[in-house]
């Protein structure tokens, strides 16, 4: 027990243990001082047993019966404590060394707990500065922050401490280029299964991950372009992905057409011969991390880029008609993955000029923008002109939620049209842009 309780309140607790029909009313009474933070109020009793009828009818001296629901103050239950011999401690004292925790109100109890949660925080702040972990440590640590942070911090401190340790290091050392997430989850704690799906350290890390993301508008706009298509496991290895840390290398992939790829000073022969046999090649992240140059197979430096299987299929087939072989091309399967990027970043360094073609949607829009600020001078928007919008027949209605994303477009000629798209309120397909799209190619 406390040393600050005298012996006399320790004795009037064991006192009150030895009435167990007394509990009940005790348990309420110390509840009720919590709530008020003083001496108030009353308590009520439902359907009293036996044993509390007679406990409390010797306690109050006054007749109480089985089943009855009572009604007791406060007030009543001090001045009875008053006619015992331990009339002369405080009751608050000897209600404390009852509960075995000095009494302070709820109030009192959880400005005590934030604060002690704020000097754990902070001891983390003062340890991990980097940005990213600032961040993450700030938002975590605030009222409405992390629940799946607050929950592990409220049921066990110190595997929190631990927890928060191993995101604090992951956060503060994240992969320069890529690396696979359990390698990278070994590198930083040791176990290469630290960072797995369905662990609690793993969901802390992808939730951190998550919060920092929407702190970078590259990557938090290309995370929400297929948000709904998307299941949660899908999204998950997007964002690992978009920091460089990869879950799933095989089904990440790009698709090209009529380009060549090297290791070094050697060339991947089978993209050489998917050209020589008219082959499209669905190239997965996995075999990308070896490639180091990727060039245009047929000379020269235009790279047409879009992100719809169907347009890229169509323009495919009809150039291939036309000339007996496929275009320099490249499809991004919809919104831009680590795979995608690859690609392009190889082709970029390589001196291609990126023609890029998307759908006149708030996506395509924000695609054609995060395209063009990764590579400002290598970009070229293919048929993304008002006239173009015009051209792609816009008939599909965008809700509020779809427009509201064009206020972040600020790249050139997209301006105007998220500005009239804006105001007719509807989207249009580049399926419509075949036939130009085609021209140009030729």
């Amino acid at each position: 027990m406390e040393s600050w309780l005298t012996s006399e309140a320790r004795e009037g607790a064991e006192m009150l243990r030895s009435e167990p029909g007394l509990e009940r009313l005790l348990v309420h009474l110390i509840a009720k001082y919590k709530s008020l933070d003083q001496i108030g109020g009353n308590v009520k009793l439902d359907s009293l047993s036996v044993e509390e009828a007679d406990a409390i009818t010797r306690f109050f001296r006054k007749s109480y019966i089985q089943g009855q629901s009572v009604r007791i103050s406060f007030q009543t239950f001090v001045k009875a404590l008053r006619q015992t011999r331990f009339g002369e401690v405080d009751p608050v004292d000897l209600l404390s060394a009852y509960a075995g925790e000095k009494l302070v109100s709820n109030k009192m109890a959880k400005e005590q707990a934030e604060e002690k949660k704020q000097r754990f925080i902070q001891g983390l702040l003062d340890e991990f500065l980097h940005p990213y972990c600032q961040s993450w440590l700030k938002w975590a640590g605030i009222e409405k922050g992390s629940r799946r942070f607050s929950s592990a911090y409220q049921r066990d401190l110190e595997a929190c401490r631990e927890m928060a340790m191993a995101i604090g290091r992951a956060l503060s050392h994240l992969p320069e280029g890529v690396e696979r997430l359990p390698l990278f989850a070994r590198r930083i704690t040791g176990n290469p299964h630290a960072f797995d799906r369905g662990t609690e350290t793993g969901s802390l890390f992808i939730e951190a991950l998550a919060m920092v993301a929407e702190e970078i508008p590259d990557i938090s706009m290309s995370l929400v372009e297929g948000e709904e298509e998307s299941s949660p496991a899908e999204r998950e290895t997007e964002l690992l992905n978009a920091f460089g840390l990869l879950r799933d290398d095989i089904m990440n992939y790009v698709t090209c057409s009529g380009l060549r790829a090297f290791q070094g000073e050697k060339e991947l022969l089978y993209w050489q011969q998917a050209f020589t046999e008219n082959g499209v090649l669905n190239v997965p992240l996995r075999s990308l991390l070896a490639v180091t140059n990727i060039v245009p197979l047929a000379g020269g430096n235009k790279v047409y880029v879009v992100e719809n299987a169907g347009v890229f299929s169509w323009l495919a087939d009809a150039y291939l008609e036309e000339t007996g072989q496929l275009p320099p091309m490249v499809c991004t399967q919809g919104q831009f993955k680590l795979a995608g990027w690859l690609v392009l970043d190889r082709l970029v360094k390589e001196g291609a000029v990126l023609y890029y073609s998307g759908d006149f949607d708030p996506e395509g829009l924000w695609m054609a923008q995060r395209l063009w600020a990764r590579y400002p001078d290598q970009v070229r928007f293919w048929h993304y002109e008002l006239e173009d919008y015009d051209l792609s027949q816009p008939e599909v209605d965008l809700d509020e939620k779809r427009l509201k994303k064009l206020e972040g477009i600020s790249t050139g000629p997209l301006i105007q049209v998220a500005e009239k798209m804006k105001k007719v309120r509807k989207a249009g397909y580049q399926e419509a842009l075949v036939e130009g799209l085609l021209t140009d190619m030729m």
